[in-house]
């Protein structure tokens, strides 16, 4: 029979040993009061001491863990120990609480006994009760009548009774400081203090099997202790190199709960009580504070929850269930839901938080990012198609503003979460963030990586932007690292030694190498990388010259051991220009999406570039008024692009999310708009199908909460935006050009023509093509250069989009922006409409354009 107290975390025992010098234990107790302090597991269900009391747990389906009973303790409690129908939890120095369990969907209060002080341990075995208390020691309880409980016996141990264990007529206690006491319990109402062991350091909870006890000794790590003679046990063996609070022994092995951060489940083969190795490990997010063995499974408790553990092959222990206690659960699909016409959306949480990055899984959606205000943490949410909430949690905090910028799939059906850690010390003193998570949201490991170390006043700028992993199993990710040998002096350029960097890791987060890129008087970034099919990668971000505010996009294309092979800016060194999202096209080149400063604020931008030296092959402008800007993009199989992004086009004061349709050519197709006057949305991004429906996810302000929406684009609308001769905007120079009646008239007008003086040639004033070029009136149907009614419909629509015009070259039509349109050198062999014969005249189709 096991029964120990699980209490002492690795930064708590500090804490404990520092009361016991002070003789204050009454300030201790709340410190440990969080979530599920320890368990014991009979048949389908496990008892747990918990932070507000007791509650019960249904593990029938060890995924699936249930939560179907619960009573409130006043203070919570510390340990429980299960004898028939009862459960004996201890309560601090609320004493001893006796529990009717007989119905696990309703737990009753059966008796209580407040003699003791300060329960910390308790053990239930034949009718008494053993409670740790303390600088009380141990106390013995009769417990046959549970209504009425009596204390029997008691003993003083050396130290602070804070374990205990019953087996052979004996109480082992675990003493702290003064290690190990054995106790003869043969009278209960006359204990007697039989034997001792001083393991020269501290003894947090114990297990008895055979004729050794296993001790958890927190900082003073795993010991075994010989107790053949329990009179004079000796030291057997031992591993300083664990931190545990907990133990359980089945079958030569010790199941450590292990108190060190992330550390989680720890296997060690004790066949041979001289030598305990390591053999197996699971790790969970927080510090461990108890274990349970039954049958193949493990049940471990930390300070977020219970975790069930397949430990049937003991060196390869894998997550089976959990149940968190310490995040929240709940339903909001039916709080503040907006349907939009062909799409669905759903508000996921309304708490403030400030999605940054999603992808999907198995018809889920898993959005990373950063909550909080004063101090900001990394959160993950997992969310069904309906919108509703399966989970949440929130990580760390390790430093004061930690954020998660960046989520990957993992090949274990895990995730990467990458961005940054930030102390109150700086805006410029950042380290990289590395976070693993498996499939349920628990911590494996989080990696912190200051590239800066001490150099630059400890000012260095390491985060990242964007991560994926390798087939491998390795990751990369990029994003601003702090310049090597910076020339200049930090104070006077205190923003001007950060590169764009590449670095590759291991699965474990550990680096294996870093590739700076920039020069040493700018600022480069880069915010969005991507492999492409040479194995190599393609980054793109902004270049910033001495860090002036004045950026340049930027673009980095790499081997695959992150050797630039050639390095791009686009766009004037006098404004204002970024990438943001990088993609490789099914001929292997790229589409990089971002935006660009224009006498209209900021534009939303695609360009489309060689993949041999970055060279332009066409590039596109989209926007209105104020700020456009496009963040995030998928290719679809049939090469457009759907980029995702914001626009406050139709509010000054606001900005709408902004979903934009383009053919592989980079055309306008259409768009798709999701705001409300007196809130700002965007989209952060758009990740995939599920059920033939794209995922979108984005947040919404005052207060700032993610949301997202699944829609199938069928109210994704083709704005009529048009570059027509005939509009009075564009022919004085307006931006953006808008059609109305009077313009129609006078663009009909405009057309019209006769065969007897240039026939179906048409001039383009505000084109500015050169003296004597004319362009095809395609929309003149029959070839008698009269336009009616119509030819009109079709005029229309043949130059819809933005910025679209036509022109004649080798009897060809293409289509050109405006800012093509205007910095466009004439090319050789245009036709001469006088001449050409109207059978080479042609009108493109829908499928054209």
């Amino acid at each position: 029979m096991k029964k120990t107290s699980t209490m002492l975390s690795v930064a708590l025992c500090f804490l404990f040993i520092s009361c016991l010098f002070a003789h204050d234990t009454e300030n201790v107790s709340p410190v440990f009061m969080t979530g599920i302090n320890d368990i014991e597991v009979i048949d389908d269900y496990v008892y747990c001491a918990y932070a507000n009391g007791f509650i019960i747990l249904d593990v029938s389906n060890p995924a699936d863990p249930v939560r179907t009973g619960e009573i409130d303790i006043p203070g919570g409690t510390a340990e429980v120990s299960i004898s028939g129908s009862y459960a004996f939890a201890a309560g601090w120095e609320s004493g001893l609480w006796i529990i009717d369990i007989s119905n696990p969907s309703k737990p009753t209060l059966a008796g209580s006994c407040r003699k003791p002080d300060y329960v910390c341990g308790v053990c239930c075995l034949d009718g008494y009760a053993y409670a740790a208390c303390g600088y009380s020691g141990l106390q013995i309880i009769d417990v046959a009548d549970p209504a009425n409980p009596k204390l029997t016996g008691s003993i003083n141990t050396p130290g602070y009774a804070f374990g205990v264990y019953v087996s052979g007529g004996y109480v082992y206690v675990a003493d702290l400081d003064e290690g190990l006491q054995i106790v003869d319990i043969s009278d209960p109402a006359n204990p007697i203090l039989t034997g001792n062991y001083d393991m020269q350091g501290y003894a947090c909870d114990i297990f008895v099997a055979g004729s050794y006890a296993y001790i958890a000794g927190g900082f003073s790590g795993f010991h075994i202790i010989d107790i053949s003679n329990p009179a004079n046990p000796f030291l057997a063996g031992k591993n300083e190199g664990f931190y545990p609070e907990d133990i359980y022994v089945k079958d030569n092995y010790a199941y450590i709960a292990n108190g060190a951060l992330n550390s989680g489940l720890l296997i060690v083969d004790t066949s041979n009580p001289a030598n305990p190795k390591l053999i197996g490990n699971l790790k969970t997010p927080e510090w461990d504070k108890g274990v349970y063995i039954s049958d193949d499974y493990a049940y471990v408790v930390d300070c977020s929850g219970l975790y069930i553990i397949d430990k049937s092959n003991p060196a390869n222990p894998k997550l089976v269930g959990n149940h968190i206690t310490n995040h929240i659960e709940k339903d909001y699909s039916a709080e503040g839901d907006i349907y939009i016409p062909g799409s669905e959306e759903h508000l996921i949480t309304d708490y403030s938080q400030d999605a940054r990055d999603f992808v999907l899984k198995d018809n889920y959606c898993y959005a990373t990012g950063r909550s909080g205000d004063d101090q900001w943490q990394p959160f993950l949410f997992k969310a069904d198609t309906n919108g509703v909430e399966e989970w949440f949690y929130e990580y760390g905090p390790w430093t004061v503003y930690d954020a998660a910028y960046a989520i990957t799939n993992t090949n274990d059906d895990g995730f990467i979460l990458a961005g940054k850690v930030q102390p109150e010390s700086g805006y410029s003193d950042d380290d990289i963030l590395l976070l693993k998570v498996n499939s349920y949201g628990d911590t494996i490991w989080h990696q912190e990586h200051d590239l800066a170390g001490t150099a630059y006043n400890g000012n260095g700028f390491d985060r990242l932007w964007d991560i994926m992993e390798l087939d491998n199993g390795d990751f990369v990710g990029c994003g601003t690292i702090t310049e090597r040998d910076f020339p200049f002096d930090i104070d006077i350029y205190p923003y001007s030694h950060k590169d764009a960097g590449l670095i590759k890791f291991n699965s474990l987060g550990d680096i294996i190498w870093i590739k700076y890129y920039g020069d040493t008087i700018s600022t480069e970034t880069a915010r969005c990388c991507h492999q492409t099919s040479d194995g190599g990668f393609i980054l793109t971000g902004y270049y910033d010259y001495h860090y002036v505010g004045i950026n340049q996009l930027y673009v980095v294309k790499t081997d695959s051991s992150g050797n630039a092979e050639w390095e791009r800016t686009y766009g004037d060194q006098d404004k204002w220009h970024i990438g943001y999202w990088v993609d490789e096209t099914s001929d292997g080149n790229f589409i990089i999406a971002g935006e660009i400063e224009t006498d209209q604020e900021l534009d939303a931008w695609v360009l489309k570039i060689s993949s041999s030296n970055g060279d332009i092959i066409w590039e596109r402008m989209f926007g209105d008024q104020y700020i456009d800007t496009f963040r995030n993009g998928i290719l679809t199989t049939s090469e457009n692009m759907l980029i995702a992004g914001f626009t406050n086009a139709n509010n000054e004061e606001h900005t709408d999310a902004w979903l934009v349709e383009l053919d592989s050519h980079g055309n306008y197709l259409c768009e798709m708009l999701e705001g409300e006057n007196d809130t700002s949305e965007y989209f952060i991004g758009i990740k995939g199908t599920i059920n033939n429906k794209y995922i979108l996810v984005g947040n919404k302000s005052e207060p700032k909460f993610p949301f997202l929406i699944m829609s199938d684009l069928s109210n994704c609308e083709a704005m009529m935006y048009y570059y027509l001769p005939g509009d009075v905007n564009m022919v004085n120079g307006i931006w953006p050009p808008t059609v109305i009646g009077g313009d129609v008239t006078f663009l009909v007008n405009y057309f019209k023509g006769s065969p007897s003086s240039n026939p179906c040639c048409m001039h383009n004033p505000s084109a500015n093509p050169p003296a004597g070029q004319y362009f095809w009136a395609s929309s003149d149907m029959n070839g008698d250069c009269i336009i009616l009614g119509s030819d009109v419909i079709r005029l229309v629509n043949y130059f819809r989009g933005f910025g679209i015009i036509e022109y004649c070259e080798e009897y060809q039509p293409l289509w050109l922006s405006a800012y093509e349109a205007n910095t466009y050198s004439e090319p050789t062999g245009w036709p001469n409409c006088n001449t050409a014969p109207l059978s080479n005249r042609i009108i493109p189709s829908d499928s054209d354009k």
